[in-house]
């Protein structure tokens, strides 16, 4: 069974977003399915909604694509990100249920020059050690 909202009275399926992002992006569904490494009649099943898609395939049309993960899944916000950071930290709080210091620790880390990246790395391994 497809996963459905109903927007303005209109059910807009999970499946009806993807195709949506597919001809958006003027991708046969072939072209789709081999950006994402899935087989075209994969993206047929979807698509149709006699299929739903892994949590993987939904990372991988929103890595690929650069597709807003709440849009995706729940046609939440702006259908594109513009910045693909923002994506790939969204599918992390989705995913492993992160709340709000979480993210920031992930930012601010992922904000660090290399050489403080490495002072952080050496800090957390001592600990382990202790």
């Amino acid at each position: 069974m497809d996963i459905i909202t109903i927007v303005g009275g209109i059910i807009v399926t999970l499946g009806e977003r993807i195709r949506h992002i597919r001809e958006d992006n003027g991708a046969t569904q072939e072209e789709f399915a081999n950006k994402i490494r899935l087989a075209r009649n994969t993206i047929t099943l979807i698509e149709s909604g006699r299929r739903n898609p892994s949590e993987r395939t939904l990372a991988d049309i929103c890595s690929v694509f650069h597709v807003n993960y709440l849009w995706l899944k729940d046609e939440v916000g702006e259908i594109y990100n513009h910045n693909s950071n923002d994506s790939i930290i969204l599918l992390l709080k989705s995913e492993y249920d992160l709340d709000d210091l979480d993210i920031q620790i992930i930012e601010g880390y992922l904000k660090l020059p290399p050489i403080e990246r490495q002072v952080f790395k050496n800090y957390i391994k001592n600990i382990g050690n202790a």
